[in-house]
C-alpha cells in the first residue's frame, strides 16, 4: 500500500474535519508545510487537531507563490529540533528552490551537513544528472515534485521513469495522490490537499469529480468524511508495480523524466 498524507494548512475548518473523522476512526497521517507550522503548533497545543503522525514540507513553494522565501538556516535549525523532540514527526523534506535544481542541491547538502536527514527532491523537468547527483549523495528515501498541474499523459510516464531510476529506494510523490497515478507507480508515500477540494471548490472526488452545489464556510463546514474515506481506500490499495515491472518500464521508456516533462 502507499502511505497517503493529508496535506493541510491547519485552518480551523480543515482541523475540524480531521477531528470529526478521527473521533470515529483512526486518524490519518498528515503533511504540514513549514509555512504553516506555527499555526499547526497552535492548534496542536489546544488539541484542536487529530492525526496519526506527520511529515514537514519546507513550504518553499507556498512562499514562492506569494513572493516570499523560507530561510534555509532557520528551517534547518527548526527541522533538527523537531526531529529530535517530536516522535510523531516521521521525516522532513529539504528546502528547494523552484526552477533551480543546482541551488536545490546546495540546500540539500547544507541540511545534511547540519545533521538533518532531509528527503531530497527531484523535480520533473530537471536534467538526468540531477537524479545521478541524488543517487551519489543520498541513500535514503527520495521525493519527486513538479507534477502538480501536469496532465496524466505527461506526468505518469515521467514519474514512472524517475521512480525506475531511483529503484529500489522508497519514493514520495509530492502533491499527487490520484488513483490513476498510484495504480501505475509504486510510490512508498504521497500527499495531496485534494481531500478538502469539496469544501473549497465544491468538487467531490468521492462522487466522480462532480461539482456539486455544496460548499462549506468557516462557520458551517461541510462533512467531508466521504472525501477522507476515498483517500483512505486509495491508500489501502496494493502498490502498483513489482521490481520486474519497473525494470521493464525503465527499459521501455523513451527519453528521460526531464524530456517527458518538457514535452
Amino acid at each position: 500500500m502507499t502511505d497517503i498524507l493529508f496535506a493541510t494548512t491547519c485552518s480551523s475548518v480543515e482541523c475540524a474535519a480531521l477531528v470529526g473523522y478521527a473521533n470515529e476512526k483512526e486518524p490519518p497521517n498528515i503533511l504540514v508545510s513549514y509555512y504553516y507550522v506555527n499555526l499547526f503548533d497552535a492548534v496542536r497545543d489546544k488539541n484542536n487537531i487529530r492525526y496519526g503522525d506527520w511529515v514537514m514540507d519546507s513550504g518553499g513553494f507556498s512562499a514562492w507563490k506569494i513572493g516570499a522565501a523560507i530561510d534555509l538556516k532557520e528551517y534547518t535549525r527548526d527541522a533538527k529540533r523537531r526531529l529530535r523532540d517530536d516522535p510523531s514527526l516521521r521525516f522532513v523534506f529539504q528546502l528547494d528552490k523552484v526552477g533551480d535544481w543546482k541551488t536545490s542541491q546546495d540546500y540539500a547538502q547544507y541540511m545534511w551537513d547540519e545533521g538533518v536527514p532531509a528527503v531530497p527532491i527531484f523535480h520533473l523537468g530537471s536534467p538526468p544528472k540531477a537524479i545521478d547527483w541524488i543517487k551519489d549523495h543520498w541513500k535514503g528515501r527520495v521525493s519527486i515534485g513538479g507534477a502538480v498541474g501536469l496532465s496524466d499523459s505527461v506526468r505518469i510516464p515521467s514519474m514512472r521513469a524517475a521512480v525506475a531510476a531511483f529503484w529500489p529506494r522508497e519514493v514520495h510523490a509530492l502533491g499527487v495522490a490520484s488513483e490513476r497515478v498510484l495504480d501505475q507507480i509504486p510510490f512508498a508515500s504521497a500527499d495531496a490537499s485534494s481531500w478538502f477540494s469539496s469544501q473549497r471548490y465544491g468538487r467531490w472526488a468521492a462522487f466522480g469529480q462532480q461539482k456539486l452545489p455544496l460548499r462549506g464556510t468557516i462557520h458551517k463546514p461541510l462533512d467531508v468524511t466521504a472525501e477522507i474515506e476515498r483517500m483512505i481506500r486509495v491508500e489501502e490499495r496494493p502498490k502498483a508495480k513489482s521490481k520486474a515491472q519497473l525494470q521493464q518500464a525503465k527499459d521501455n521508456t523513451q527519453g528521460t523524466p526531464s524530456d517527458r516533462a518538457r514535452a
